[in-house]
């Protein structure tokens, strides 16, 4: 079942939202994935000349299976115990 990965990635007031074009074949690919993907995001936001008055850092994401659009796994490190499989 092709996987995508959903990611929210902020430094203090900024956000970027990224879908990427890479389909993962499993959720463990998408779990593993995500967080890079966020660094990635984060990385060019402050890469550039604007230095962020807060360094807080937040990573969300979720992993979609991409034919029927069914949230398999959410994660939010605003939220600890907010990591959930989503299983039938």
């Amino acid at each position: 079942m092709p996987v995508t990965a959903l990611v929210v990635a902020c430094v203090g007031p900024m956000c970027a939202y990224s879908a990427p074009d890479v389909s993962f074949d499993s959720v463990a690919q998408c779990e593993r994935a995500a967080p890079a993907i966020a660094g990635l995001s984060r990385a060019s936001m402050t890469n550039a000349l604007w230095d962020p008055s807060s360094r807080t850092e937040r990573t969300a994401f979720q992993c979609i299976d991409s034919a029927t659009g069914k949230v398999l796994l959410s994660f939010d490190s605003e939220e600890a115990a907010h990591y959930k499989l989503i299983r039938d």
